[in-house]
């Protein structure tokens, strides 16, 4: 076991950003982040919720959450920003920076939430890692979409990382996020840590492009999950899917592409 703790993963396995803490707090104000975050959380949802008045004047509100509560503190003290959908479909919003946390909105339509993320995330995905608690929908307009938005959301990680960056990318709604990454950005440090259970290898061998999430995943430096079976089933498919090849002496690495992959729960 590794013990793929949040200051773990920064700290003692990517490594620690050498950028320093912004000075205070400033709400809402629009900045330019390109190239300038050495440490970037890459999430479905930023860790504040846009809100839209009848007039339409616009606030933002804190997001309910253990991820946020668990970041908020690191990305104050590293110089970090925060990419993610801003919980309001078809809503054009600049990058800025609110009450001291740097944010990179990423645009959504409704048609791109209801395939990407009602669709492939949660219709395809979640009921999938949940051992089959209900059947999953495999549509290929939704698996569409989904690869769709993991290149924006890469794209627009790309873009304002700065050189030798720290990356840590979250969650099932984002599993090809680290492999696009790194061919856009071979230079960044790139971290996956998924918050659901990930499924055994029989479930997941029915997924018709599984093949495509495996090398997503393997596209980072380290990939976390919740539990040593986790890693197991993982580092399985790898061999099976990829031809990643297991590192010998008990190291939880996995060798794919001429690079070690570090894999742990």
């Amino acid at each position: 076991m590794l013990g793929l703790s949040t200051a773990g993963v920064i700290d003692g396995v990517i490594g620690t950003p050498t950028g320093v803490a912004r000075p205070g707090p400033v709400t809402s104000e629009a900045v330019d982040l390109t190239g300038a975050s050495e440490f970037i959380v890459v999430a479905n949802r930023l860790p504040v919720d846009l809100v839209v008045a009848e007039d339409g004047t616009r606030s933002w509100k804190q997001s309910p959450g253990g991820l946020v509560t668990a970041l908020e503190p690191m990305l104050r003290s590293r110089a970090g920003a925060w990419v993610g959908w801003s919980g309001v479909a078809d809503a054009d919003v600049e990058p800025l920076e609110n009450d001291g946390l740097l944010l990179h909105p990423v645009r959504l339509t409704a048609a791109e939430i209801a395939d990407y993320y009602e669709g492939f995330s949660n219709a395809t995905l979640w009921p999938l890692y949940h051992d089959v608690v209900e059947r999953p929908v495999y549509d290929r307009s939704w698996w569409n979409a989904y690869v769709k938005i993991n290149k924006r959301f890469a794209e627009a990680t790309a873009k304002i990382a700065a050189p030798g960056a720290c990356v840590w990318v979250q969650d099932y709604q984002l599993q090809l996020v680290p492999a696009i990454l790194r061919e856009l950005r071979p230079d960044l440090r790139i971290g996956f840590f998924l918050h659901i259970p990930f499924p055994p290898t029989e479930l997941f061998m029915q997924l018709p492009w599984r093949t495509q999430i495996v090398e997503g995943l393997l596209g980072a430096d380290l990939v976390g999950f919740h539990t040593a079976g986790g890693v197991r089933n993982f580092r399985w498919l790898a061999g099976r899917l990829s031809g990643a090849q297991s590192a010998t002496g008990g190291r939880g690495e996995v060798r794919y592409q001429g690079r070690m992959v570090r894999v742990g729960a």
